[in-house]
């Protein structure tokens, strides 16, 4: 009943984590100046393309692979196409007669400046439980009944202390069958996300003074939100995914032969911890698609000083 369960509290975790997100403070309204205001009107245009090309990419992702392993990988490619669509825009130079030249400011921007505290924790603690699970559930995996590896979760049962009665295997299971590919797809999300915040903190200032390159700040520091809440959200969904799945195999397998099955009470004190995680991840999913879609909860920027200087 427990697993049967499951999904609809996934939803309503992830409704929850929209609704937390929604409610944080709206974001700081700023006067900008010609060609700022030109740059964050094409951002924003950007930033609608690459969810709406991010959606499509990753139903692509989900009707593919074999045996469900699209499915598990569509968070990942989700959070891969916003985050190049949002770094290719920041890329592309401002068409002239509508933004002037970029310039190269004398500041020395680092991608840890405009990192989103918040989001920043979410990616670094997702990505470490989604490790953590990966690796449990690869070391816990069987092959399943076709052979296999890394699809199923064996369980034994024994009449006594010496005496094997049966034996069997429930899946799908995350083992390596599915932990390897999730494991390379959310290296590549976490590269990506490393590669596009270079590009958003290295990218030519359109700044013509010191006042406008305080607001402009603020303008990388949503192009910075815009690609940490994708990748929070991709890393977390797969957790969520693979926690889901590994309960679900845990829970069958702790009362597959009854209350004498060797690891049942293991198997079962191991579903439970993978629902909570299963949970937990999909509030952070759904805390971190609000932050994407809905520009909340602005980050601060550490005030450093300026020369005052810009190079045209």
């Amino acid at each position: 009943m427990q697993v049967m369960l499951l999904p609809l509290g996934l939803v309503l975790a992830v409704l929850a984590g929209v609704v937390t997100g929604i409610r944080a403070r709206p974001a700081q309204r700023v006067a900008l100046g010609t060609e700022l205001a030109a740059y964050e009107a094409r951002a924003q245009r950007f930033r609608v393309a690459a969810l709406a090309v991010a959606i499509v990419t990753s139903l692509l992702a989900a009707s593919t692979g074999a045996l469900g392993r699209g499915l598990l990988l569509a968070p990942a490619v989700f959070a891969v196409t916003v985050m190049a669509v949002v770094a290719v825009g920041e890329l592309i130079p401002p068409p002239p007669g509508r933004a002037g030249r970029r310039r190269a400011g004398l500041d020395v921007r680092s991608p840890r400046r405009y990192r989103p505290r918040a989001l920043g924790t979410a990616l670094a603690a997702v990505s470490s439980g989604l490790v953590l699970v990966l690796g449990v559930t690869a070391a816990t995996a069987s092959p399943d009944d076709v052979g296999r590896r890394g699809r199923a979760l064996a369980w034994i049962c024994r009449a006594d202390a010496d005496g094997i009665t049966g034996r069997g295997s429930t899946g799908p299971y995350p083992g390596s069958y599915y932990a390897i590919p999730v494991a390379v797809a959310i290296g590549a999300v976490l590269l990506l996300w490393a590669v596009s915040a270079r590009v958003v903190a290295a990218r030519g200032s359109l700044a013509a003074d010191v006042g406008e390159a305080a607001q402009e700040d603020l303008l990388r520091a949503r192009s910075m939100c815009a690609i940490t809440a994708a990748a929070t959200a991709g890393v977390s969904a797969s957790l969520a995914a693979v926690a889901a799945g590994g309960a679900g195999a845990m829970y069958r397998a702790s009362g597959a032969g009854g209350a004498t099955c060797h690891g049942s009470a293991g198997y079962a004190v191991g579903g439970w911890l993978l629902i909570v995680i299963a949970l937990a991840a999909s509030v952070v999913t759904g805390w971190a698609l609000a932050r994407l879609l809905v520009q909340r909860g602005e980050p601060s920027i550490p005030q450093e000083p300026r020369t005052g200087a810009l190079a045209g």
